[in-house]
């Protein structure tokens, strides 16, 4: 069975020599900052204290911190420094939320959804930028989460990655939030790009989700939104019957049966037409490298022949010719599209 060293149960202040620092001063600020951040007396974090947080006659202090992270100074009664000690990471409790330190790759605010970069855009991988569902690299990578309070760009901070979040603004109870194409923000619509974040338990708070590659040696049904960012290969039925989002290839040995439709035309190299809407009653014709890969004639006048136009050209309506007269002219079977 493992064991865990107990943690000091009070802060203690001690002073350059070791003694107890009484009526020391313990001043909190955000990490790499000289912004005040609050510490609590309690492990609730309903009851702040006062900061500088004075130290008892022992040089002890009930100091409990909220999942952040933070720069101290400690200094005696009179303000003589003792040390300054900056990034300390806090740790949330083991059975209620998933917080991890990071380094902001811009300036964050608390509650701001995030992303960890891969490098794309100019941004450098391994920092946390605001998402944005308007572009792949900036909401459907994997690790995602929520800032937990403000980080100045290049200062540590920390991120909610699964839990209950804070989130800015209204939320409406039992909705679904998905990134939105403002960065950094959620929406109940899903963006170009969707990714969903959580479901909101209350007007300000949110139960997050984490979304899980999917891999399918078999039939795959999808009944909400479907995002593909990489290379996809099924290997038998894909039935999708919400959005579908196709970034990179996707490859279907199987029956595939798309009720959401596609957001770009299928190309003729795929079995497409390459058009993304037809005429109705229009009939379709082969274009050029001009007028795209196909393309629909409007429909003619009733009784109206379609005659051809040559090896360079679209056919046309034309009046039906003459069933008397030269017999080169004599109609033998008309076809009537109308």
């Amino acid at each position: 069975m493992a064991a865990t060293v107990c943690p000091p149960p009070k802060f203690v202040g001690l002073d350059n020599s070791g003694n107890p620092l009484s009526s020391g001063k313990l001043y909190s600020y955000l990490a790499g900052t000289s912004t005040p951040a609050a510490t609590y007396s309690d492990s609730d974090l309903t009851t702040p204290n006062a900061n500088p947080t004075i130290l008892d006659a022992g040089g002890r202090a009930s100091v409990y911190l909220s999942a952040s992270s933070y720069k101290f100074t400690l200094t005696s009664s009179s303000d003589v420094l003792v040390y300054t000690q900056d990034n300390v990471i806090s740790s949330a409790p083991y059975n209620v939320d998933l917080d991890v330190p990071i380094t902001a790759g811009e300036a964050l605010s608390s509650g701001q959804a995030i992303y960890l970069s891969d490098g794309t855009g100019a941004r450098t991988a391994g920092r946390w930028y605001l998402t944005d569902s308007d572009t792949a690299a900036y909401s459907t990578l994997p690790i995602t989460g929520f800032v937990t309070t403000a980080v100045a760009s290049g200062a540590t901070g920390s991120v909610r990655l699964l839990g209950e979040a804070t989130v800015p603004g209204a939320l409406s109870v039992g909705s679904t939030y998905y990134l939105s194409g403002t960065p950094g923000a959620l929406s109940t619509s899903a963006g170009t790009f969707a990714k969903a974040m959580g479901v909101a338990d209350s007007a300000t708070t949110l139960i997050m989700t984490v979304q899980q590659t999917v891999s399918s040696t078999g039939n795959l049904l999808v009944s909400g939104t479907l995002t593909v960012t990489g290379a996809t290969a099924l290997q038998s039925t894909l039935a999708v019957t919400g959005a579908t989002t196709l970034s990179s290839t996707l490859a279907v040995t199987g029956a595939t049966t798309l009720t959401g439709g596609l957001n770009t035309p299928l190309v003729v190299a795929q079995g497409g037409s390459g058009v993304a809407t037809h005429t109705a009653y229009g009939v379709i014709v082969g274009g050029t490298t001009s007028t795209g890969a196909e393309q629909t004639i409007v429909p003619g006048t009733s009784g109206y022949l379609l005659a051809s136009g040559g090896a360079s050209a679209v056919p046309t309506w034309v009046v039906a010719p003459s069933t008397s007269g030269d017999s080169d002219q004599i109609v033998l079977g008309v076809q009537v599209f109308s």
